[in-house]
Parts: structure tokens; C-alpha cells; sequence
């Protein structure tokens, strides 16, 4: 069963690519610490990934997305790396140096969550 945070990442996701920015919308109303935020950020995301519902990537040039041929492991330590390098929750540089992509899956899932 997938969390609400990961649920709403799914509906982000139906209308286009979902920049790891889309997180700060799970934390709506709360003020997480970098630790709180990376914790829940990847429980969030894990699941979708391991699920095959979403892939993660990032955006090349006018190419647009495009998925990292990684592991789930090597995407999220990518991931944490990322952040930790630059944790601001305004305006670190994983906020849009990351992207999450629907699978076919995924966009059968976010549908349903919408009916």
C-alpha cells in the first residue's frame, strides 16, 4: 500500500515530469529538519521506484527526460547525495537536478487514485 506522499507524487505525475521540488508539497504546513525531509522524501519515493511506477532521471537539453540507467539503490544513494551535498529545502540544486517519470503503470495507479 503506498503512502499518501507517494500517491500525490503519482497525481504530480500525470500531468508531466515531477522535479524533486514536488516533495515540499508532502510537508505542506510543517517545517521538516534536512533529516526529517530526506527520511520521508525517500520512503515517499523508494516504493515507487521498487514498485516499477515511476523511474528516476533527469533532464537533458531540449532532449527532455531521461531515465538513469542505475539501479534503485544507485538512483536513491544519487539522490541522497545530491541533497546532502545542498540541503536548503528552498533552493538546493537537487530540487531540479532530479526528475521522477510515470511508468505506464504508474499512470494506471495515479488514474485510479483520482477516481
Amino acid at each position: 500500500m503506498l503512502s499518501a506522499f507517494s500517491r500525490m507524487l503519482l497525481i504530480e505525475g500525470l500531468d508531466d515530469w515531477v522535479p524533486l521540488a514536488a516533495l515540499g508539497l508532502g510537508f505542506f504546513g510543517r517545517s521538516p529538519s534536512p533529516h526529517e525531509f530526506l527520511v520521508e522524501s525517500r520512503a515517499a519515493v523508494e516504493p515507487l521506484l521498487r514498485q516499477g511506477l515511476m523511474t528516476m532521471g533527469d533532464l537533458r537539453g531540449l532532449g527532455g527526460y531521461e531515465p538513469w540507467a542505475l539501479s534503485i539503490d544507485e538512483c536513491l544513494a544519487n539522490f541522497e547525495e545530491m541533497f546532502m551535498s545542498d540541503p536548503d529545502l528552498v533552493s538546493g540544486r537537487w530540487k531540479y537536478g532530479i526528475w521522477l517519470c510515470l511508468t505506464s503503470q504508474g499512470g494506471g495507479v495515479g488514474h485510479a487514485d483520482l477516481c
